[in-house]
């Protein structure tokens, strides 16, 4: 036997001397067991639960970018009841450019989840990804509380079909958005 391979031997007979003769009740050594046990299978959860959160996000994204790029392709379908409005007319008008922008820019959005999953790397991935979401987690907590008139939770106008989705998803929908991207930050690498 090599003397490395003695010493651990020998650790190994002591320590469990030691407990023995420490007469660790087996109640107690079972508590040990299991908060070790639990504490390793929450360090699993969360990571796990992060990625399924930033899949989430991903998909969220992706959607509304989708949603966009068939508006921006002449689909009207929810289209007009997506606008602002003050007295029956509607604010503005985005030509397909603009709605194509817009398209573009979820979708991209979408890119700094690939880059915190991982399922997209290149030269500073993790920093877009931990940082990207700080940054979404700012953008959507603000779209969410609103403008103080047309928009989010302190709007004061609150007539019209956008209103309504407003109050009913796309302020909650930001707002979901936003704590999630934070919970991301918060647990990030």
């Amino acid at each position: 036997m090599c003397i490395g391979m003695k010493v651990v031997h020998e650790v190994k007979v002591s320590s469990w001397k030691y407990i023995t003769e420490l007469k660790v009740d087996y109640i107690t050594y079972l508590t040990m067991l299991f908060y070790i046990a639990g504490k390793i299978v929450i360090l699993i959860l969360k990571k796990s639960a992060m990625e399924i959160i930033a899949y989430f996000n991903i998909l969220i994204l992706i959607f509304i970018g989708l949603l966009h790029f068939y508006w921006s392709f002449g689909g009207r379908i929810g289209f007009m009841d997506s606008l602002p409005e003050e007295h029956g007319k509607k604010l503005f008008i985005p030509d397909n450019k603009q709605t194509a922008f817009v398209a573009s820019l979820f979708t991209l959005l979408s890119i700094i989840h690939l880059c915190y999953t991982e399922l997209l790397t290149f030269p500073f991935h993790e920093n877009i990804g931990k940082y990207g979401v700080l940054i979404l987690t700012l953008i959507f907590g603000i779209r969410a509380f609103g403008d103080f008139k047309y928009l989010g939770f302190t709007k004061k106008i609150k007539e019209g079909q956008f209103s309504k989705n407003d109050t009913l998803i796309y302020a909650p929908m930001c707002l979901l958005i936003s704590i999630t991207n934070g919970l991301l930050f918060y647990f990030s690498k």
